[in-house]
């Protein structure tokens, strides 16, 4: 009886990535949809020299509102679908493969794990961002007409422009996933230990998320801000980090900060919450029809061993057996999730 537990185990475990990607695409959809037109706000005023402040917030929104409409707050939402839902999706993936092949984990080796997947999942969409954000400055209804004329010059002057600014992104990315992982990872065990438990409640996990996000976005949100404000332009981080001191200040570096504090812990709480759910329920579902498939096999070997039995025998007899595997069921997703905590 253990080489099937042990093959259907490995089976899962196969299967596990492909779990994780769905799950961390949605969850990344449904969190950049929430927060999309407090990250158009934000995009607008860091490739400008304009100050923000949250008090302009509420008067920002009502002249984006006036002048092109209230759908205009999701400007560019659509292109934004197209890249979150690979780049969430391929960034949970690597960091839960990561996590087991790292085992025993540390934090050291959970700051790798998130590191690492923040610089696949940004190579991997980088263009598609790029795309986004070039639209959500568009002044106007912005269409698919829009979004064709812009495939057109990139085509036109080359691949390459694809990836240009691609530098200021993976160098402001690479410590945003780790710390963002890894603090996320870090504050739930503290949960845990609290609880005495390995389960810890929705609440807390939307908590961890929120503050393990307000960390991260705060610590490298000067690259953040480089990258919107100067693509295209042929200098270094560095470089180009100097130029935005030197013209508007260090709170240039930090320009739409205070609006990432209200709008991060958002996204974050929402993302990291949502991709548990998703990934519990597909995780239910698999074991489920496990469960089936075992129970339907159960009753094809009774009706060929059937023989003497009586048809009420060879009926109870894969019933005990659901009920069986539905308790083995509970006991392994209990002992996922366990995992999935670790």
């Amino acid at each position: 009886m253990g080489v099937p537990t042990t093959a259907s185990s490995s089976s899962r475990s196969r299967r596990s990535p492909l779990k994780s990607l769905i799950s961390g695409g949605l969850a990344g959809m449904l969190a950049k949809t929430i927060v999309a037109p407090l990250d158009r706000i934000k995009i607008m005023y860091q490739v400008t020299s304009r100050p923000f402040s949250l008090l302009h917030l509420p008067s920002t929104i009502s002249q984006i509102i006036r002048l092109e409409g209230p759908l205009a707050l999701w400007k560019g939402n659509s292109v934004m679908m197209f890249r979150v839902f690979p780049y969430a999706g391929v960034q949970f993936m690597v960091f839960d493969s990561l996590k087991l092949y790292l085992q025993p984990l540390t934090p050291e080796k959970t700051l790798l794990a998130g590191s690492t997947a923040g610089a696949v999942s940004t190579v991997c969409t980088y263009p598609l961002d790029l795309c986004r954000a070039r639209l959500a400055v568009v002044k106007g209804k912005s269409t698919a007409g829009d979004f064709r004329v812009m495939i057109l010059k990139i085509m036109e002057n080359g691949y390459g422009q694809l990836y240009r600014g691609i530098t200021p992104t993976l160098v402001g990315m690479v410590p945003y996933a780790g710390l963002a992982f890894s603090t996320n990872e870090f504050l739930r065990g503290v949960c845990r230990k609290v609880n005495g438990k390995e389960e810890i409640s929705t609440w807390q996990k939307l908590q961890c998320g929120g503050v393990s996000g307000l960390i991260a976005q705060s610590a490298v949100y000067p690259m953040d801000g480089v990258d919107r404000g100067f693509e295209g332009v042929k200098k270094t981080v560095w470089e180009t980090m100097k130029t935005v001191y030197e013209e508007q200040g260090l709170r240039g570096l930090y320009k739409g900060l205070t609006l990432n504090w209200f709008k991060g812990p958002i996204a974050f709480s929402i993302s990291f919450t949502t991709f548990d759910f998703i990934k519990m329920r597909l995780d239910e579902f698999e074991a489920r029809q496990e469960d089936e498939k075992s129970g339907i096999e159960r009753i094809e070997e009774l009706e060929e061993l059937g023989g003497g039995e009586t048809d009420e025998t060879i009926v109870a007899a894969p019933t005990k057996r659901m009920m069986t595997s539905k308790r083995k069921s509970s006991k392994r997703d209990k002992q996922r999730r366990k995992d999935s905590n670790r």
